[in-house]
């Protein structure tokens, strides 16, 4: 659910902000960017429970009303982050399918 809310507010967001560093991605719910922008910013915040949900969602749209790009070099840090961390040989969260596949290939190509 608070996903959701990441990818409803900051989608637009998000995808200048990949199009700018990267390449363009699908975002959609479930997206291993989204979860960690979920989580990073629920933990930065302070936000647990049964009201992480809405009260990320008033946090998030209370900044972008007052500070829009606050957010967006704050977003674009994180996003930043994520990518350093998935080049990482030991990742803290699950990389994307097609990462995955392009490492089962070369270990079958190996093996």
């Amino acid at each position: 659910m608070s996903n959701a809310v990441i990818l409803r507010l900051l989608e637009p967001m998000l995808n200048s902000v990949l199009s700018d560093m990267f390449r363009s991605e699908i975002l959609h719910e479930n997206h291993p960017l989204v979860s960690f922008l979920e989580q990073r910013l629920s933990r930065m915040w302070a936000l647990s429970g049964g009201l992480r949900c809405p009260e990320l969602e008033r946090t998030l749209t209370e900044l972008q009303t007052r500070s829009p790009e606050k957010l967006r070099d704050l977003i674009k840090q994180m996003t930043k982050e994520y990518y350093e961390k998935l080049k990482s040989p030991y990742p803290e969260f699950p990389k994307p399918s097609w990462v995955t596949k392009r490492k089962k290939e070369v270990v079958e190509a190996v093996v």
